[in-house]
């Protein structure tokens, strides 16, 4: 069975120049995995050390911090947070091509 192609209208599907809006993020591509408890590591003081994962990208981010889990949980939020800010998601490519005024 043959579907009938749709074509657009292109002046209904384009917004006007300087009226276009990205839609705010809804899945964050980077995101806290876990918080866990872990060993002191080599040169590192005190107690309390925990070991949080972020997934999101290419591999996991692995990073070791000392402090309660609730601090390091938040810490690792924030951090998700600015990865996601940082890598445009919801936002145009700075690459992309500029409408000429």
């Amino acid at each position: 069975m043959l579907r009938a192609k749709t074509v657009a209208d292109p002046k209904r599907s384009a917004p006007p120049a300087g009226q276009v809006k990205t839609a705010p993020v809804r899945n964050a591509h980077y995101q806290v995995a876990s918080v866990e408890k872990a060993d002191i590591p080599n040169g590192g003081r005190g107690k309390s050390w925990y070991r949080y994962v972020i997934d999101g990208g290419f591999a996991p981010l692995t990073g070791c911090r000392r402090g309660t889990h609730k601090q390091i949980a938040e810490y690792a939020a924030q951090l998700a947070a600015d990865l996601n800010a940082r890598s445009g998601l919801g936002t145009p490519s700075p690459w992309a091509p500029r409408q000429k005024k």
